[in-house]
This record gives C-alpha cells, structure tokens and sequence, in this order.
C-alpha cells in the first residue's frame, strides 16, 4: 500500500516562510489522522524543500524518517553552557 501523501506550506512565527521542518511534518500528519482527513499509517509529507516519510498510528503516536541537511554552524557562549550545568 504506497503511503497517503499530504502537501505542506509552513510559516513559522517570527521568520516566515520556511522550506522544510521536520515538526512541522509530525504536526500535520497527526492534525490530518486526528481529523479524520487521512488514516493511521505511512504519509508521505511533501515541502518546499523536500518530503518525510511520517507514520502516525492509532494511538497518535509518531515516527519520523528523512534525510538530513546541515544549515549552519554555531558556538555556544561559555556563559550558556555553565546554565546547561546549572542544577535546577
């Protein structure tokens, strides 16, 4: 059975329009078997910048398959990482 296929434009707050996303996929995937628009199983999630292979089941629970793409490269100040350290 080849997998539903559903068609995503994503606008994230604050930066607009954005290819690809990986949560963004999930979320209509979920949105779409939890409304009733397509069944549990495999979805084929298709994006600006490429497609996922999303499998949602019954439960709601979810899985994500795709290929990765580095974008940038950063640093984390020292200051930043001694709060990833901090004990809460």
């Amino acid at each position: 059975v080849p997998p539903a296929t559903l068609d995503i434009f994503i606008w994230e707050r604050g930066v607009g329009p954005t290819t690809a996303s990986g949560t963004s996929a999930c979320a209509a995937a979920v949105a779409a078997v939890a409304g009733g628009r397509l069944g549990a199983g495999p979805i084929e999630v298709r994006m600006e910048g490429g497609g996922f292979q999303v499998r949602v089941d019954d439960k709601l629970e979810v899985a994500l398959r795709g290929p990765v793409k580095e974008v940038g490269v950063g640093e984390l100040g020292d200051g930043f990482v001694r709060a990833l350290h901090t004990e809460r």
